[in-house]
Order: structure tokens, then sequence, then C-alpha cells
């Protein structure tokens, strides 16, 4: 058989092909204006978008000066907490040791520094606690003393020089539970007692008693021990209402 060509077909043919050739490696060479522009020049608006004006950088700075605050504050409310909560069980081993101490001396609690500095309180307890019990709150400002508490002179054998009066002996209480024997002292207080029988009998007025004792040592509350031996936070609101009403036995056993 025999074949014929049209060599016209055949240039036409190849000179498509080559023009499309040509076409599809210009296209794939091709990149448009718009794709050489850079990202700031094609959308400007995305900048503005994306920065923060300084307005909003104040308020930021505010936001979070507020939260360190509020961050801090809690955190030192915490810490008094501990505190408070520590010293408090300062009291307890306090009156744990004082009842001991009772026990082997007929009921009798411990002195003060009017029956010789071998007798005082802060002596004769350090037996009867493994000789780690504390006598200072961790709230106490003052820096010298070593002594946070003292205890209330009307629970000591002739308090004010009246010959008449004692109530060194749990047995001679009638409430020991209403009584205060150990509270937190004024940091200027350096004494292992204090006077209250001083009163001759009254009752201690509320600003007397908040010269001596620290009524807001842990905020507006402050621990006390009392003479059956548990110890007590107060406010210094409920303390100034007992001392209000004269038939209470806060600080006075006798009434």
């Amino acid at each position: 058989m025999l074949w014929i060509f049209d060599s016209s077909y055949a240039g036409q043919a190849s000179r498509l092909t080559l023009k499309d050739s040509r076409s599809q490696a210009r296209r794939s060479h091709y990149i448009p204006e718009a794709h050489n522009k850079s990202a700031l020049e094609i959308r400007p608006s995305l900048v503005r978008k994306n920065a923060f004006t300084l307005v909003e950088i104040l308020v930021v700075m505010a936001i979070l000066a507020v939260l360190v605050a509020l961050g801090l504050q809690m955190a030192e409310s915490t810490a008094e907490k501990g505190k408070a909560a520590k010293c408090l069980g300062n009291m307890r081993n306090i009156g744990i040791a004082a009842l001991a101490y009772a026990s082997d001396n007929n009921m009798k609690l411990p002195m003060t520094s009017h029956k010789g500095a071998e007798n005082q309180w802060a002596v004769t307890l350090q037996p009867y606690s493994g000789n780690d019990i504390e006598f200072k709150c961790p709230s106490d400002p003052s820096k010298t003393r070593e002594r946070s508490y003292a205890i209330n002179d009307m629970l000591t054998p002739n308090p004010c020089q009246a010959v008449f009066l004692d109530y060194s002996y749990l047995s001679k209480i009638d409430r020991p539970s209403e009584t205060i024997y150990f509270a937190e002292a004024t940091p200027e207080f350096t004494m292992d007692h204090f006077h209250f029988s001083q009163f001759y009998g009254d009752q201690v007025p509320p600003d007397a008693f908040e010269e001596l004792v620290d009524v807001h040592r842990h905020g507006k509350q402050a621990n006390y021990l009392f003479a059956d031996c548990h110890a007590e936070m107060l406010s210094w609101e409920t303390v100034k209402k007992r001392l209000e009403n004269s038939s209470d036995r806060l600080t006075d056993p006798t009434r």
C-alpha cells in the first residue's frame, strides 16, 4: 500500500505545535504584577488590624497591674491566715503544757516573774513541751522581745497585793472556760503578765484593755487562751461587748 502525505498539512501542524509550546512556556513563566507586590502594598488594612494603639496598650497594662495587685493581696491574706493559725497553735501548746504543769503541782497554774525568774511561766512550762514550745506570735511586729503572750494576773496569787484573792488553782475557778488566762500583748508591752487586777473588782475598761492586749493582731481579731486551757480567736467587737457587761468573767473569775 502506498501512503501519501500532504506536506502543507504537516507544515501547518508543525507550526501550530511550535506556537502552542511557546505560548505554554510564556504562561509558565508569567507572574502577575500583583504577585510582585509586597503584602503591605496589596492589603495595607492588615497592618492596621494587627497593630495595637497606644490606648489599647495602656488598657492592657492597667488590667495587668490590677491583676498583680489582687494576686499580691490574696497572697498576703493567705500568709497572714497561716500566721494566725500558727499563733493559735502556740496558744494551744501553752495550754497543754499548763495543764500538765498543774497536774504535777496540785492543780496550781504556772506563776509570773513576781515569784522569781526561775519560777516564771516561760521557764516552768518548757519541760512540759519537749523544749520546743513557742511563746512568740509570727505576726508580732516587735523584733526584740522573746514573748508575745502574757498571763492574766487575776489567775495568780494575791494579785495587786490582794491577800484575800488567790485564783491560781484551777479548782477555785468556777467557770474556767469564760476567763482569759493568756492573751497577745501589744508590741510595747514587755512584762510577762497583765495587771487587770488594778481596777479593783471593776470591769476592765475597753480602752485600757486595748492598750494592753493587741486586740487587732490578726486583722480585727486576736488569739486568747482561757483558764480551761482551750484557745480561741475572738474579734475585738466580741471582746468589747463582753468587757461592757459588768457580770462577764472575761478578765475576772470572781464575777
